[in-house]
């Protein structure tokens, strides 16, 4: 059965691998082929092997941080089917058969908190270390809280900058943008788009929502 990986969220999102009748190494090693280039990866992190019967499986290689095939931690390995996700550090695939509608993967959405007091962002409980900068935490606390909606730049300046100009301060709110994208790499919730139409940023909140924005990106 041929199968196609495809990365979910930098730094490879929208990559594609078409496996072919070869084991693929992934790991940190830059001789891998799939090179993740990540702390959490293992240098020789993980096999995609053909399991002889027309299928796949994934073969851990005994990472520190293991291989997870849909958020659960592969024990050696497991068979891999089109729809499943897997988890390589913080770097996640889907994994599809392109002869087959693309699916949508199964990942829960992190659970986001905002600390007002301490002036922190919590991802499933836990604070984000090191700290977003309090202008990073007001954006991504406004988009988090219209998720879904297109908020207007006019809106997030005037969150941020208080009666300055959406044109003085544009670079600036551009900036401030990448760096929370840089820092927030989970594949669903912090997939921000600007709508040109509307001038104004949109914070995707749903796995369908993400794929839909992805499919025109991925090349088989």
């Amino acid at each position: 059965m041929p199968l196609v990986l495809v990365g979910l969220n930098p730094p490879l999102r929208a990559r594609t691998f078409v496996l072919d009748a070869r084991p693929w190494l992934i790991g940190r090693d830059p001789q891998s082929d799939i090179v993740i280039g990540e702390r959490f990866v293992s240098r020789q992190h993980c096999w995609l092997e053909p399991d002889g019967a027309g299928g796949w499986i994934v073969r851990d290689l005994g990472s520190a941080n293991g291989t997870w095939r849909n958020e659960t931690r592969v024990d050696q390995e497991a068979p891999l089917q089109h729809g499943d996700t897997v988890r390589i550090g913080r770097t996640y695939f889907l994994v599809f058969d392109p002869q087959k509608q693309l699916p949508v993967p199964a990942l829960p959405l992190p659970e986001m908190h905002f600390d007002a007091v301490r002036g922190r962002v919590l991802l499933n409980g836990e604070p984000l270390i090191p700290p977003l900068t309090p202008l990073q935490v007001k954006t991504l606390r406004a988009l988090w809280e219209q998720r879904g909606v297109p908020v207007p730049v006019p809106h997030l300046v005037n969150q941020l900058w208080a009666n300055r100009s959406p044109d003085d301060v544009r670079p600036h709110l551009q900036r401030i943008l990448e760096q929370v994208r840089e820092r927030l790499r989970d594949p669903y919730e912090l997939l921000i788009q600007y709508d040109d139409i509307q001038d104004a940023y949109v914070l995707t909140p749903t796995p369908e929502e993400a794929i839909q924005v992805l499919v025109p990106h991925i090349g088989i």
